[in-house]
C-alpha cells in the first residue's frame, strides 16, 4: 500500500489525453519516474533484511548515469533524497519534486544510478568527496556509504540498492600468549605509516584517488575488548587504493619485556591489496618468544548505527 502511494506521488499526470476520438492517447512525459529504494545492510547476506532509514536528516546524494558508464544523464547530478519518515517502506523521496528524473517515453534509454551518504551540498570537483583520514577518532563504517543500481529502463524504474561502507577497515586483535599476561597488553598501540591520508572518493564511479604527498604516520583507534580471548583491539579506516606496498604497522607495547616492546610489521607481507568495503584482520598473539601474526579478510559486516563491526559478508561492486 505504501509503495503504491509513493509511486502515485511520483506520477504527476496520467498516461492519456486524447485530442479526439480518432487519435491515439498521448503518453504523459512524466509517466516513468525514477524511484529510489535503499536499505543499509550490516551484512552482505542476500537473505538478510537490511535496516530501513526513517530519519529525515539522513539525506543521500543520487547520480543518474548512462548505463555502464560514468556519464551523467544531465541534469540529474547530486540529487537530494530523504528517507520516507515511516518504518513501513524503504523508498526515498526527492527533496526537490521538480528535479525527479523521468525516463523518456520513447526510445530505449538505459540508466545506472549511484547513491552515496552523507550527501554533500556542493563539490569543488563534481562528484568527488574529499577525505582526510589521519585523525581516526571520529571515523566509522558509516562515515561513507555507497551503492549502485544497474540497467534501469522505463519498464524497470525502481533503483533498489544496498548502501554499504566504501572505505576499507584494518583491525588488529591482540591475544596474550604463553608467558604474557593480558595486563601487559593493556596499553598496546599501533601506528600506520606509508598510507596516503588525504584523497577523494568519486561517487560517480566508486573509485578512490589519493594525494601522494599526504603519506604520514598516524595512530589507529584503540580500545579494550569484551572478548575474553582478545585483550586489545586497534582499527583504522583507510582508502582502498590497491597495492599495500610500503604500508607498515608499528606495534608498541611498553609493558612487555624490552625485546618485545616494539614490532614493525609490513602489511604487504600478508595482504597485497585493499578493496572497497573490505576489512582486513590481523590476529596478533604475543608470547615470550615473540609475535605471531595471522591475517584474514572479509567484507565489512555486522556494523550498525554504533558501528560494532564483526562477521563476514559480500562486497558490492559498482
Amino acid at each position: 500500500m505504501i509503495k503504491n502511494k509513493l509511486i502515485y506521488f511520483f506520477l504527476t499526470g496520467t498516461f492519456l489525453t486524447a485530442c479526439s476520438d480518432n487519435e491515439a492517447p498521448a503518453i504523459d512525459p512524466k509517466a516513468y519516474p525514477l524511484v529510489i529504494k535503499a536499505k543499509v545492510y550490516n551484512s552482505y547476506d542476500t537473505e538478510q533484511e537490511g535496516v530501513t532509514w526513517t530519519k529525515p536528516e539522513d539525506i543521500i546524494g543520487v547520480y543518474v548515469l548512462k548505463s555502464g558508464s560514468s556519464e551523467v544523464v544531465s541534469p540529474h547530478a547530486n540529487l537530494s533524497y530523504s528517507p520516507t519518515p515511516t518504518s513501513y517502506d524503504d523508498y526515498f523521496q526527492p527533496n526537490q519534486v521538480d528535479a525527479i528524473p523521468y525516463f523518456p517515453t520513447t526510445g530505449k534509454d538505459v540508466w545506472d544510478v549511484t547513491i552515496y551518504y552523507p550527501r554533500q551540498e556542493t563539490f569543488e570537483i563534481e562528484g568527488m568527496v574529499p577525505l582526510k583520514l589521519d585523525k581516526q577518532g571520529e571515523l566509522k563504517a558509516s562515515t561513507l556509504l555507497y551503492g549502485r543500481a544497474k540497467s534501469l529502463t522505463k519498464e524497470n524504474t525502481v533503483a533498489s540498492m544496498r548502501l554499504a561502507p566504501a572505505l576499507s577497515r584494518l583491525v588488529f586483535y591482540f591475544h596474550a600468549g604463553e608467558g604474557i599476561s593480558p595486563e601487559q597488553l593493556s596499553d598496546v598501540t599501533v601506528d600506520l605509516d606509508g598510507l596516503p591520508t588525504i584523497g577523494n572518493f568519486n561517487v560517480i564511479d566508486g573509485s578512490f584517488s589519493a594525494d601522494a604527498e599526504s603519506v604520514i604516520s598516524f595512530r589507529m583507534q584503540t580500545s579494550s575488548s569484551t572478548n575474553a580471548d582478545v585483550t586489545r583491539t586497534t582499527e583504522a579506516f583507510v582508502m582502498p587504493l590497491g597495492s599495500t606496498q610500503g604500508y607498515v604497522a608499528t606495534i608498541t607495547a611498553k609493558q612487555l619485556p624490552e625485546a618485545l616492546t616494539k614490532k614493525i610489521y609490513s602489511i604487504s607481507s600478508s595482504i597485497g591489496s585493499l578493496e572497497r568495503g573490505m576489512q582486513y584482520v590481523f590476529d596478533v598473539t604475543v608470547n615470550t618468544n615473540g609475535y605471531i601474526i595471522e591475517s584474514s579478510s572479509s567484507p565489512i559486516a555486522g556494523w550498525e548505527e554504533g558501528d560494532k563491526i564483526s562477521g563476514e559478508g559480500e562486497e558490492t561492486q559498482p
